[in-house]
């Protein structure tokens, strides 16, 4: 079956919004010191989903451009970050962007790369960015030591529909990323991001993710009863803790 990145989320779009994980402030520090973000840079967040990524440069006084192709999760977007009048958000792919020329301080894409076509991506980012800025890629990821999350991971391997197609664990190829900054070498940093989930928000997060069976899938019943369990086995106080880490490559594009 053939993975479909442009309407994969549609029907799972106010979920994403409300309960997929935020991004903790020491990415953007590391960002603005390591990447010389200057105050009031416009940033262009690709792939810009619902604004997860997106808010937190708005946060810290960035203006952004949202790209997003798929409409559901761009108007999940445009509301949640309805507040913030230095946001705008465009249609588009990243591989065609729209926007103008040495135009960007910061490309930034988040939970989004191992979608796109690195190549056509690449050529895109040197045109929009300014001379010696700096793209960045990002991704949640569950943290596997984790004994809740080990747990996570084997109800997916056994339930999930697509995981090994959908998910950046093994969807994403570590030569893409580096095709993408060459002929630089990315930095690389790791930033904790625990997050801690009531059970209604744990359901939550799991329908928001496109390998999670739908309601009139043969496994989601089971998926939803064992995931359940899982709660009731970890759960401290009304609430589970799941442990992520944010990764972050970025460097300099530059010409080959």
């Amino acid at each position: 079956m053939k993975i479909e990145p442009l309407t994969r989320f549609s029907d799972r779009a106010e979920q994403y919004a409300r309960h997929r994980p935020s991004y903790p402030q020491a990415l953007y520090d590391h960002l603005r010191q390591a990447a010389a973000l200057a105050p009031g840079a416009l940033v262009a967040d690709v792939g810009s989903g619902t604004g997860l990524l997106t808010k937190l440069f708005l946060d810290n006084g960035h203006p952004v451009i949202g790209i997003e192709p798929n409409a559901p999760m761009r108007a999940a977007g445009d509301a949640f970050l309805s507040a913030y009048p230095e946001f705008r958000s465009l249609d588009g792919a990243a591989e065609n962007l729209p926007l103008n020329a040495a135009s960007v301080g910061l490309l930034v894409a988040g939970q989004a790369f191992h979608w796109f076509q690195p190549a056509d991506f690449r050529r895109e980012a040197l045109r929009v960015l300014r001379h010696g800025r700096q793209a960045a890629l990002v991704w949640n990821r569950r943290d596997e030591r984790d004994s809740f999350v080990q747990a996570y991971e084997q109800l997916l391997d056994d339930l999930a529909v697509d995981y090994y197609k959908a998910d950046p664990k093994h969807r994403l190829r570590q030569d893409s990323i580096l095709e993408f900054f060459h002929p630089q070498n990315p930095i690389y940093a790791t930033f904790p991001n625990p997050l801690s989930y009531d059970w209604d928000a744990l359901q939550g997060l799991a329908s928001s993710q496109s390998y999670v069976p739908l309601p009139d899938h043969a496994n989601h019943a089971p998926f939803f009863t064992r995931l359940r369990e899982l709660f009731d086995q970890h759960q401290q106080n009304g609430a589970v803790t799941l442990a992520l880490v944010t990764h972050l490559h970025h460097a300099p594009l530059l010409n080959d």
